[in-house]
C-alpha cells in the first residue's frame, strides 16, 4: 500500500491522452445516428418527399387500373399453339 499513490498517478497520467480518444471515437459514431434522428423529427424532413412520391404513385395505379380490366382483342397463345387461359383476377401471395 506504500506506491498506492505511485499507481494513481500513474493511472491518471495514462488516461490524459485517453480522454480525446475517447471523445474523438463517441462524436465520429454519434455524430450520423444523431443526424438521422434530427432528420426524421424534423417536420422538413424526407416525410413530405415520401408522402408526395406516394400520392405520386397511387395516381398512376389508379391511371392504370382501367388498362388491367379491359378487354384483350387477341387471345395470346402459348408456344404449343393452345389458348392461354384468361386471368379474372390477381391473386396476392
Amino acid at each position: 500500500m506504500d506506491n498506492l499513490p505511485d499507481i494513481i498517478g500513474v493511472t491518471l497520467g495514462l488516461m490524459i491522452p485517453l480522454v480525446p480518444v475517447l471523445g474523438f471515437t463517441l462524436r465520429f459514431t454519434l455524430k450520423p445516428l444523431i443526424e438521422a434522428y434530427a432528420r426524421a423529427r424534423s417536420p422538413m424532413g424526407e416525410i413530405p418527399n415520401l408522402l408526395a412520391r406516394i400520392r405520386l404513385l397511387e395516381a398512376q395505379v389508379a391511371a392504370l387500373q382501367p388498362q388491367l380490366h379491359a378487354p384483350v382483342s387477341t387471345p395470346a397463345s402459348s408456344e404449343l399453339g393452345e389458348p392461354m387461359p384468361r386471368i379474372t383476377s390477381i391473386e396476392r401471395i
